[in-house]
């Protein structure tokens, strides 16, 4: 905050407190929150083994994270959920998941409108790293530097194990936007903007997309490295109804991004859809589709994928 001086001030710049024959300056202060560039881990934020019901503890942690949203009404958050290595990929992404949904449950139920929180699963994609300041649980055990990957881990002895997995199977937050625009309430109660985040209008980007690999399986950890909460992702893609994220998936991650060019020549896969459909309500030719896009059959066809048709 600066620095406010009364130099400078004249006396009818005051205003008179009568009763306590003083006089008083009133200033207008605006408070910012910094941004958050690195996650901020939650401490206390337990779950039972193999389950994703948040315990009566955890909910204290999260209460802190309720007040940092009421006081800035406008930011938007990721909360993700990490496991330790144990088990397979798929069952600790969806672990994860399952949990980072839990906290974002908990938080709508005390208020906070749903597009301003997005779960992730980490699943154990993003061990964690000890840093020059970690006072956590097991800091005695572990220096700066040193990241708890399962080589790692494996290496040391069996208690030291156990601390370092508990350190990783950690639930973090991260703060996505700061421009969340609050829902006004119009005749009827209804909200005017549904509680979405408004994107800033100053600039029209072109829209850039992206397309899937075997590793992006969480739309939340795919909007949050975009820059958008799940739902605006969702959003940018018409809904992606009945979709789910898999290797060859083409989608649009441009917040307020400018599609026109993009649009013009290309459709988004629907269920049902066979490219014979897709030429037929599009007008292109089947060959053209095929070829556009490399596809051998219908097969090659993922729901909520934008393929080119010219």
């Amino acid at each position: 905050m600066g620095d406010i001086t009364t130099k400078g001030l004249a006396l009818n710049d005051y205003a008179q407190v009568k009763e306590e024959r003083a006089y008083v300056k009133s200033y207008s202060l605006r408070l910012e929150m910094d941004p958050i560039e690195v996650p901020i881990v939650l401490p206390n934020v337990f779950f039972d083994l193999a389950k994703s019901e948040l315990r009566e503890e955890s909910k204290i942690a999260l209460d802190t994270v309720f007040s940092i949203l009421q006081r800035n009404p406008t930011i938007t958050i990721g909360l993700r959920s990490h496991t330790d290595y144990r088990d397979t990929d798929a069952k600790n992404d969806a672990l994860s998941q399952a949990r980072a949904q839990s906290c974002v449950d908990y938080l709508i139920e005390k208020g906070i409108p749903t597009a301003r929180l997005t779960a992730v699963g980490m699943g154990e994609k993003e061990p964690f790293v000890i840093s020059t300041d970690y006072k956590g649980y097991g800091a005695e055990k572990f220096k700066a530097g040193d990241n708890l990957t399962e080589s790692f881990i494996r290496r040391l002895n069996s208690e030291d194990q156990e601390v370092a997995n508990q350190i990783n199977r950690r639930t973090d937050f991260k703060v996505l936007s700061d421009d969340y625009v609050p829902s006004t309430v119009v005749a009827g109660g209804e909200s005017e903007n549904g509680g979405a985040a408004q994107p800033k209008k100053d600039e029209n980007p072109i829209g850039q997309t992206m397309t899937l690999g075997p590793k992006d399986r969480s739309l939340g950890k795919i909007a949050m490295d975009n820059g958008m909460n799940v739902v605006q992702l969702k959003n940018l893609n018409g809904g992606l109804r009945g979709a789910r994220p898999m290797p060859g998936m083409v989608i649009k991650v441009t917040p307020n991004g400018d599609y026109t060019a993009f649009d013009a020549d290309h459709y988004q896969v629907k269920r049902g859809d066979t490219m014979r459909i897709i030429a037929k309500e599009t007008g292109a030719n089947v060959k053209d589709i095929r070829d556009l896009n490399g596809f051998k059959s219908d097969k090659d066809l993922i729901i909520g994928s934008w393929i080119q048709i010219k």
